[in-house]
């Protein structure tokens, strides 16, 4: 159980407070403990004395029990955080990736107001792990991305084709490039929540 804690503490899964936190439980229990023990040492009557031991180690006992249940539940507790943030850390490369994706290709229709089926397909292929790294918030955003930009392509086409509603079809059009820029911040403050390590 020893060795078990140190290795825990030298990862960091048990964080300073923790430790600090139960040795002043530690402390505070022994020290109201010896001050009864003192207690009924010096100031009670000989006769009182066998009794008020023998309810002092029922009490004692009693005080031990709570405090390993107190510090079992403060080191699982503490395991389960930094399971969470080690796990955070181990995908945060493969998020970024995605993030990168996503950034660059809203980026280059706020640039151009236009995109290209390379620039879509390329964005899909860069984000098609996102079910399996992010929430349903982050894929439904993406999707709503790759839509966007499928409809930006058909829009594109009939305007190539020279339809009589161009007019129509350009407003739509800047419509959808106004969204993606309006996109570019939805999208950092929704990643921001995965791609940050900081403890909250």
């Amino acid at each position: 159980m020893k060795n078990h804690l140190r290795r825990l503490f030298e990862r960091g899964a048990i964080p300073q407070r923790t430790v600090l936190l139960m040795g002043i439980l530690v402390a505070v229990t022994a020290a109201v403990w010896m001050v009864f023990w003192g207690v009924g040492t010096f100031a009670m009557p000989v006769g009182t004395r066998e009794i008020f031991f023998q309810a002092m180690l029922e009490g004692g006992t009693v005080m031990l029990t709570v405090m390993i249940g107190v510090a079992t539940v403060i080191l699982m507790y503490e395991q389960t955080r930094a399971s969470a943030r080690q796990w955070k850390i181990a995908v945060w490369d493969k998020r970024y990736t995605i993030y990168e994706e996503t950034m660059k290709f809203l980026a280059g229709v706020a640039r151009s107001a236009r995109t290209t089926r390379e620039e879509l397909t390329g964005f899909l292929r860069g984000t098609r792990a996102r079910s399996f790294l992010f929430g349903e918030d982050i894929e439904r955003h993406l999707e709503a991305v790759y839509e966007t930009g499928n409809r930006m392509l058909l829009l594109q086409a009939k305007l190539e084709h020279g339809r009589v509603d161009e007019v129509k079809l350009e407003l739509e059009l800047q419509d959808l490039v106004e969204w993606c820029i309006k996109a570019e911040e939805i999208s950092r403050e929704m990643f921001q929540e995965y791609l940050s390590v900081r403890e909250k």
